[in-house]
């Protein structure tokens, strides 16, 4: 057997990635969990006690790992220069990252790898986790990340849709946050129901974000404002919302402009609102929440500000991933959240 391959299905890049990651000196702490809210509340803590306000947040997408060729590896090699190099924070991940058939054991050296950066972590579920017969569940995918120290995930609350939906409050001193980062378990997926003559029927298990998501984030961000006042926030999940959908059309009419890089395809999103859940509109009528984040269209690189809300798409991260042109460039986007709550973004590609 070659020595570039460990086993089947090219699961030695991931394998092999976790062996070459080494821990990433840090120093942030978890405060509290409270479980009702899925809230995790995390501060940097200097030698003195004091906070440092400051922190750099790494956002990966769409890594695809389900490669039969050698880009599976190289992902797995980009994912852990990316980090080494950056020596974030916090590092989240906006869904697909695991995928395809028999894709267990790919999970489980996924999480290996990021339990070794011993770094804080999160993750959401894409549209493809658990989509194919014989593959690890959306619950199964989010009990495996529940199995690393330092995952920053919750499993599911009672009466609320979906598996992995928290926010992560990023203190910016004892009685501040500077920044709660609101991870959403979006949907869109179509999972296999019943085997009829030799054919699976598809069945949308989670269509988007509901109404019991947007009701969750109301409460969690009144019960963090009660105790800290008010404070910015982030949306972040997989699919788009309809809200980039609309946004699209009037930029292709030139009457709202790209604020950096690029459209590469269209939007998957909803055709109407009505799948949104009312997020989008209670984000507004709230006022903490500035932007939204998602992966998902793999050629889209942008973002729009819509009817005060930018609307942002982070850079992907897999060399697998489907409406990859020449000039698109894999990578990630980097967020450096000020203790003022302003956010420094940039997309950084890997060869950069």
């Amino acid at each position: 057997m070659s020595k570039k391959i460990f086993h089947p299905f090219h699961l030695s890049g991931l394998w092999r990635a976790g062996n070459a990651m080494q821990p990433i000196p840090n120093n942030v702490k978890l405060l509290r969990h409270d479980p009702e809210n899925a809230a995790f509340y995390l501060a940097k803590v200097k030698e003195d006690g004091s906070y440092d306000p400051e922190w750099k947040v790494l956002v990966f997408t769409d890594l695809h790992f389900d490669s039969f060729d050698n880009v599976g590896p190289r992902t797995a090699a980009e994912l852990v220069a990316a980090i080494e190099r950056e020596q974030p924070d916090f590092i989240g991940l906006l869904g697909d990252v695991t995928l395809v058939t028999f894709d267990q054991l790919r999970t489980r050296h996924f999480v290996r790898l990021m339990t070794k950066t011993s770094l804080y972590w999160t993750a959401v579920l894409g549209n493809h986790e658990g989509e194919p017969p014989l593959s690890v569940t959306q619950q199964g995918t989010v009990r495996a990340y529940l199995k690393s120290p330092k995952a920053c995930v919750q499993y599911a609350m009672p009466g609320v849709a979906g598996w992995g939906n928290q926010v992560i409050h990023l203190m910016a001193d004892e009685n501040r946050i500077a920044q709660s980062l609101y991870f959403m378990d979006s949907g869109g997926r179509n999972q296999m129901g019943k085997l009829t003559k030799g054919k699976y029927t598809l069945r949308d298990s989670h269509p988007h974000i509901q109404a019991s998501q947007t009701a969750w984030y109301e409460r969690a961000l009144a019960a963090a404002r009660a105790q800290y006042g008010d404070m910015k926030s982030m949306i972040l999940m997989h699919m788009p919302v309809w809200d980039y959908r609309e946004a699209w059309a009037l930029t292709e009419k030139g009457e709202l402009p790209l604020l950096w890089e690029q459209h590469g395809e269209s939007i998957c999103a909803d055709h109407t609102p009505d799948r949104n859940g009312g997020l989008p509109d209670k984000a507004r009528e709230l006022g903490s929440t500035w932007a939204f984040v998602c992966g998902h269209d793999h050629a889209n690189d942008y973002a729009v500000d819509y009817k005060g809300l930018r609307l942002i798409y982070n850079r992907p991260g897999g060399f697998a991933t489907m409406c990859m042109g020449d000039n698109v460039r894999q990578g990630y986007t980097r967020y450096s959240i000020h203790r003022d709550g302003k956010v420094d973004l940039e997309n950084i590609s890997y060869n950069k």
